[in-house]
């Protein structure tokens, strides 16, 4: 038998236990969307842009990808006022930087294209050069895309998911596009993080559905609508006229 002030002296340990727990949590989930962060903006460094990826390269990131799918590191926000943490930003950030890597690169492409047309010798005595099937395959869009499919299909659900989530007025210092580089303060520009994601994954969306099979295509229109209809809805329970 215990008495009311013991079992409710245990209840105040108990809570405050599990409010450190849950602060704990939040701390190591920042702190490992960081270093993965870090590790995505690594692997995206390259000598030229058209570089591919390794096989091997394109299997450790996919794998990267299912651990934030399976730890929930982008699904709840970590942040203050229900808003994602600065690593959060981070890591979807880097994300959208692997959906930009994957169009530049037609990642998405699974059309067979017609292979280039071989030069031929301007005299009669001349062999022309034989290229074989497999290195113009290494050179195609279908070579690509089974690179880099790998990598974009589990990034894209994680972008779509996390958008009814994004406070609108969260803002990120990107840099910024322009012909003249006189001035140094005009190279970084404040954008809204929202509109940042959006006009990314309408240019992945609009690649992937045109680019991949039947099947692949209408199962990311189909998660990309129903996530996105599930996003205004909350936009609209919070009263949210910028993220509308």
């Amino acid at each position: 038998l215990i008495t009311l002030k013991d079992s409710e002296y245990s209840q105040s340990n108990n809570d405050e236990e599990s409010s450190g727990d849950a602060g704990h949590k939040i701390m190591a989930n920042n702190v490992l969307c960081r270093i993965l962060a870090m590790a995505v903006m690594k692997c995206l460094k390259r000598d030229f842009s058209w570089e591919l990826w390794t096989p091997s390269l394109s299997s450790a990131l996919s794998r990267l990808c299912l651990l934030v799918e399976e730890k929930d590191l982008l699904r709840f926000p970590l942040g203050k006022e229900k808003a994602y943490s600065n690593d959060q930003v981070l890591l979807i950030c880097a994300f959208l930087h692997v959906l930009r890597y994957g169009r530049d690169t037609t990642g998405w492409c699974q059309l067979i294209l017609p292979s280039p047309p071989v030069p031929t010798p301007h005299n009669h005595n001349e062999e022309s050069p034989i290229i074989s099937s497999e290195s113009r395959g290494a050179e195609s869009a279908v070579a690509a895309s089974k690179i880099m499919l790998p990598v974009l299909q589990p990034t894209m659900p994680l972008m779509v998911e996390c958008v009814g989530n994004i406070n609108s007025s969260i803002l990120i210092a990107i840099p910024k596009v322009s012909e003249t580089k006189t001035d140094k303060d005009s190279e970084i520009e404040e954008k809204p993080l929202l509109e940042h994601v959006s006009e990314e994954l309408r240019h992945s969306l609009m690649a992937a559905i045109v680019g991949t099979s039947f099947a692949n295509a209408r199962d990311i229109a189909i998660h990309a609508m129903a996530s996105l209809r599930r996003a205004l809805q909350n936009y609209k329970n919070s009263n949210d006229a910028k993220g509308i």
